[in-house]
C-alpha cells in the first residue's frame, strides 16, 4: 500500500507539533507557579547610587510579596554595560532580572560596538521612577551658585573636575549637557558607579558632580555637599528651593534620570506580567511613595509595552542627541 508524500509530510509533523505544544504547556505551567526559586537582581553600578538603591527596595519588596531571597549582585563598570549584558544572556526564566537606568538607552550613541542590543535582548517589566539630577559641589568649592559655578569654571578652565558613573550613565549625560549648553571646560572622572563618585566627592578629592537625588540627598542635608541646582525644568518639591539650572544661567536645560525593571528577552509574558504587578504595587505603597518624595524620587505610571516604546524612542532620540554633543 502506498503513502502519499502529504500524508508522510504531516505524520512526520506531528510529534514535532506534540512536542512544541508540550513544551509550550510545561513553559506555561513553570511560569505559573513562578517564582520558585531565588531571584538575582543584577545592578549595573557598585553600591550606593540611585540604581543600587532602588534595586534594593523593589528586591525587598519581592522578597516580601512573594517570599523568595532575592540577591543583590552589583555588577557596575563600562557605563553599566557590564550588567547590561549579563541580563541580555542570562536564561530567560524570570529568576535573573536588571535595575535599568537611562545607559541602557544611551550605550548605543557611545559604545562603537556593544554585546547586547537594548531594543532587542530584554524584555521591559516597567518604569519606576523618574529621578533628577543634582548639581553638587564639595564645600571648599567657592560658588555658590550655578552661576558662580560658571564664572569660576570659564576664569579657571580645565581646573574642575567633575565625576560620573561613566559614558552614558544619567549624571555623565547630564554633566556632557551642562559642559557643552554652557561653554565651559570641566574634566569629567568616570566611575564604576554613582557611590564611589560620590565618596571621591565628599573626600574632596573631585569638585563636583550631578547626581540623582535619592543618593546625593542625605550627603546634602548633612552638610558634606552643597547643592546648587536641579537637572529638570522644574523645581522639585524635595527641594523647593533649590532654583533649576535652567533658570540659572543655562537656558533651555533639562534632563532627568530614570530606574525601571527588565528581564532577558524571550521570558515568558505570563512571569513579565507577574512582576509589572508587583511593580506596580511597590509604587502604590504609602511608605515607597513617602520615601520616594523624602528622596525626590517620583513614581510613574508604566507597563511593559509602555517600557518597550519608551526603550525604542529613547535609543533613537540619545544616537541624535549624543552624536551632536559628544
Amino acid at each position: 500500500m502506498k503513502c502519499s508524500c502529504r500524508v508522510l509530510e504531516l505524520l512526520i509533523l506531528v510529534p514535532a507539533f506534540t512536542v512544541m505544544a508540550s513544551n509550550a504547556q510545561a513553559q506555561a505551567t513553570n511560569a505559573g507557579a513562578y517564582p520558585e526559586n531565588p531571584i538575582r537582581m543584577v545592578i549595573p553600578q557598585a553600591a550606593g547610587g540611585n540604581t543600587d538603591i532602588l534595586g534594593r527596595m523593589i528586591g525587598d519588596h519581592l522578597n516580601r510579596a512573594w517570599g523568595v531571597p532575592v540577591i543583590i549582585d552589583n555588577r557596575g563598570g563600562a557605563g553599566g554595560n557590564i550588567g547590561n549584558e549579563i541580563v541580555a544572556k542570562a536564561t530567560p526564566n524570570g529568576y535573573t532580572l536588571l535595575t535599568t537606568s537611562p545607559a541602557l538607552v544611551t550605550s548605543p550613541a557611545i559604545y562603537k560596538k556593544l554585546n547586547y542590543d537594548p531594543t532587542k535582548d530584554f524584555a521591559p517589566i516597567g518604569i519606576a521612577a523618574v529621578i533628577p539630577q543634582i548639581l553638587a559641589v564639595h564645600p571648599s568649592v567657592t560658588a555658590k551658585s550655578v552661576q558662580e559655578l560658571l564664572q569660576l569654571a570659564k576664569n579657571k578652565p580645565g581646573t574642575l573636575n567633575s565625576g560620573s558613573p561613566g559614558p552614558g550613565s544619567g549624571p555623565q549625560v547630564a554633566t556632557e549637557l551642562f559642559i557643552n549648553m554652557a561653554n565651559v571646560n570641566i574634566v569629567q572622572v568616570a566611575y564604576k558607579g554613582t557611590g564611589p563618585a560620590l565618596t571621591d566627592l565628599i573626600a574632596g578629592q573631585i569638585q563636583m558632580m550631578f547626581g540623582g537625588l535619592p543618593a546625593l540627598m542625605p550627603h546634602i542635608k548633612s552638610g558634606k555637599i552643597r547643592a546648587l541646582g536641579i537637572s529638570t525644568a522644574h523645581r522639585s518639591k524635595s527641594l523647593p528651593d533649590l532654583p533649576s539650572i535652567a533658570e540659572s544661567g543655562v537656558k533651555g536645560y533639562d534632563t532627568a534620570g530614570w530606574n525601571g525593571l527588565a528581564a532577558p528577552a524571550g521570558t515568558p509574558r505570563l512571569i513579565v506580567d507577574k512582576l509589572a504587578a508587583q511593580l506596580d504595587e511597590f509604587k502604590r505603597r504609602p511608605d515607597i511613595q513617602a520615601r520616594f518624595l523624602a528622596q525626590g524620587a517620583e513614581p510613574i505610571e508604566s507597563s511593559p509595552d509602555h517600557f518597550n516604546k519608551f526603550i525604542q524612542r529613547e535609543v533613537q532620540q540619545w544616537k541624535k542627541v549624543l552624536k551632536a554633543e559628544l
